[in-house]
């Protein structure tokens, strides 16, 4: 009744004729092409393209895979750092103590090498990998899944081994 309403894209008052939510054809068109959406996508920050849904928060499936890698590595590390704090303070009080028994050569005894051996078990654990020896040299190092050389060196020198006994 010769009341005003407020344009839904724009908030600019209107005398509407009818059942309309916008003041203008400009503004109907501007909010169907979703110019004034203004998101962006929350990985890299790249606008999200007017066509997609309302409700989208990532630009491209590479970018939701990314977040959902990087929260699962996120919770991973945090978990498993509760569980390994106690022995890192174990680790560091070793380190301590055998630093103070033999200050000029504690890094060459037998106790080092445990040491160092128990440090690198703890960091596999940490980034998701296994602690186990290298097929070709025998040295224990952390490796991902699947993997069987320290190095590509390791890798390498057991591809030819192979291929000189045959």
């Amino acid at each position: 009744m010769g009341a005003f309403v407020r344009c839904w894209r724009c908030d600019q008052p209107f005398k509407p004729w009818g059942d309309e939510r916008l003041c203008s054809t400009r503004c109907a068109r501007q909010r169907r092409s979703g110019l004034d959406r203004g998101s962006a996508c929350v990985v890299c920050g790249t606008p999200i393209a007017p066509h997609r849904r309302v409700d989208t928060r990532f630009c491209s499936g590479k970018c939701r895979q990314r977040a959902v890698r990087f929260v699962a590595i996120r919770r991973h590390f945090e978990s498993v750092r509760n569980l390994v704090a106690d022995d890192m303070r174990e680790l560091d009080e070793a380190w301590r103590r055998a630093r103070r028994a033999d200050p000029l050569g504690y890094a060459r005894t037998p106790l080092a090498n445990r040491l160092r051996d128990e440090q690198q078990r703890i960091q596999a654990l940490l980034y998701r990998r296994d602690h186990r020896e290298c097929d070709q040299c025998g040295a224990r190092v952390p490796m991902r899944m699947g993997q069987r050389y320290c190095s590509t060196r390791c890798r390498v020198a057991a591809h030819r081994a192979r291929h000189a006994r045959n």
